[in-house]
């Protein structure tokens, strides 16, 4: 006779881990990370030359310009998933025009980073969570049928039905 499986419910570090996976999956984050990555590397270029900021003009403020706008909407790619078109577009504009603005477009790897994420964001497509169906079974405490498809295809048994795993 087997023990009757328990039933409980994790807590703690596991649901925060599944609820930042699920977060993460909704939004085009990867694009956000690059964009805002891309952004704090063009807004550095200039800003490292702070001390001469009084001396050298306009352009040292459009180039951390340039950079504050793509890290904000690298930040509306993650909070506003569904502006992700029109500020996808927008980061890759701004990229460019930072090779103009920053020092070479926060030394190009700036300008590249921004470009990955401004496309990742455009590119991102939401789709619906998909469930396995042995969870969904589990989580609503149904009985797994005796033979399942993937096994079928096998010709094997599953080993709830005391058929034999391997063949």
């Amino acid at each position: 006779m087997e023990p009757e499986p328990r039933l409980y419910r994790r807590f703690g570090l596991h649901n925060l881990r599944l609820g930042v996976r699920r977060w993460r999956r909704s939004r085009p984050f990867w694009g956000g990370f690059f964009a805002i990555l891309g952004g704090v590397l063009i807004g550095l270029g200039p800003a490292s030359a702070f001390k001469l900021i009084l001396a050298a003009g306009t352009t040292v403020w459009m180039g951390v310009g340039v950079g504050l706008l793509i890290v904000i909407f690298g930040l509306f790619l993650w909070f506003a998933p569904y502006l992700r078109q029109i500020t996808g577009v927008l980061i890759v504009i701004l990229a460019v025009v930072s090779l103009i603005t920053s020092d070479l477009g926060g030394f190009l790897f700036g300008m590249l980073f921004a470009m990955i994420g401004g496309s990742l964001g455009f590119a991102w497509v939401p789709t619906e969570p998909r469930l396995k169906r042995w969870r969904t079974r589990r989580m609503l405490h149904l009985p797994v049928p005796a033979v399942q498809p993937d096994y079928e295809l096998r010709g094997l048994t599953t080993p709830a039905a005391g058929g034999d795993s391997e063949a």
